[in-house]
């Protein structure tokens, strides 16, 4: 989104501190104004029309003369009003990021950023609130139609190309996103995503691998259906080191039906899962992978037709998911923050 169309508001700080953000941001966004209270913002918003794109953004002061600004930020998200709110805050530690954006916030950024940063930041915000709102436009005129709310879809159903078949999957595809946009704790976030995994598609063995700053892959999360429990350890660090690196640079959902599909693909991975069907896909964002998933289980107990369908869907939202993790991790000042990552198993032979 181009800078040109902002409309941005500024709220709260010190007089010196509007003055200095208003200079810096006005040459660069088409409208901007400040307000030196919530209850004064809330007076313009009420004569602004509100684009549905994201276009209008408030920022927001951590403290502001009367109210927390954490607090004015959940008042705007309840009232779904397509506004990115980003907070500035000078604590700026992991626990206030997730609370911003658990309140609504679309960004947390800190004090004197300065103006081209700045704006970077606030064109990000809108961007991802112009996807938040058509993803919501898309729930409110599926539940308008007949069979919007058929959400319980299996694999087997996902296939299916007929009408009532494609709300169901705008439904879906509106469940999983719901479930992992607020989720910034990795170890959850992956857990949320496994979960959603066997819901759909049934019992499956299934493992997340995560890039390490050395370019090699850990197993960040996985499902042990099948599996040996003493050998499934040494499969699964096996796959992190043939499978994932194999599948990274993969711009789609792979559906691996033979052995002879097992080896071209996943290489000398191939051999920890000969006999089994495998679903594998990347999740890359802005031409970097943030993840490597495989989804595999006998061939005798193959995918339904939508399994490619449904781990589609879950290839681009969780690759966005997790590139707004890294953001807020790596603002807060923690570094290889998922190298540590622990894989402690259940009783369900599940980790994260």
């Amino acid at each position: 989104m181009n800078a040109s169309e902002l409309r941005v508001l500024i709220v709260g700080g010190s007089r010196v501190e509007r003055d200095l953000l208003l200079g810096q941001l006005a040459p660069r966004v088409g409208k901007c104004a400040a307000a030196a209270t919530g209850g004064r913002a809330r007076e313009l918003l009420a004569t602004e029309e509100t684009p549905n794109d994201g276009r209008l953004i408030v920022v927001v002061h951590a403290d502001l003369a009367d109210g927390p600004g954490l607090g004015f930020v959940e008042s705007l998200s309840r009232e779904r009003r397509p506004i990115a709110a980003v907070m500035i805050s000078r604590r700026g530690d992991v626990d206030e990021a997730v609370a911003a954006m658990q309140a609504g916030a679309a960004d947390l950024v800190p004090p004197g950023l300065g103006g081209e940063a700045m704006t970077r930041r606030l064109e990000d915000a809108a961007e991802r609130v112009r996807r938040d709102d058509l993803a919501a436009l898309c729930r409110r005129v599926g539940a308008q139609r007949p069979g919007a709310n058929m959400v319980a879809v299996r694999d087997d159903e996902m296939g299916d190309t007929s009408e009532v078949n494609g709300m169901q999957k705008a439904t879906v595809a509106e469940e999983f996103s719901s479930l992992v946009r607020q989720e910034l704790d990795i170890e959850s976030l992956l857990r949320g995503v496994l979960e959603f995994v066997l819901d759909k598609i049934g019992a499956t063995n299934a493992a997340v691998f995560l890039p390490t700053s050395s370019g090699e892959y850990n197993l960040g999360a996985y499902v042990n259906y099948t599996c040996p429990k003493d050998t499934a350890e040494v499969l699964l660090e096996n796959l992190a080191a043939t499978a994932a690196p194999a599948l990274e640079d993969e711009r789609r959902v792979l559906r691996i039906s033979t052995e002879a599909q097992l080896h071209r693909v996943l290489g000398d991975g191939a051999e920890w899962i000969e006999g089994s069907e495998a679903v594998a896909f990347a999740c890359r964002h802005e031409d970097e992978c943030l993840a490597a998933v495989v989804l595999f289980r006998d061939q005798s107990q193959p995918f339904g037709a939508g399994a490619e369908a449904l781990c589609e869907m879950i290839r681009t939202t969780l690759a966005d998911q997790l590139a707004r993790v890294i953001r807020v991790h790596h603002r807060c000042g923690t570094k290889s923050w998922w190298d540590s990552l622990s894989d402690n198993d259940d009783a369900w032979g599940m980790a994260a």
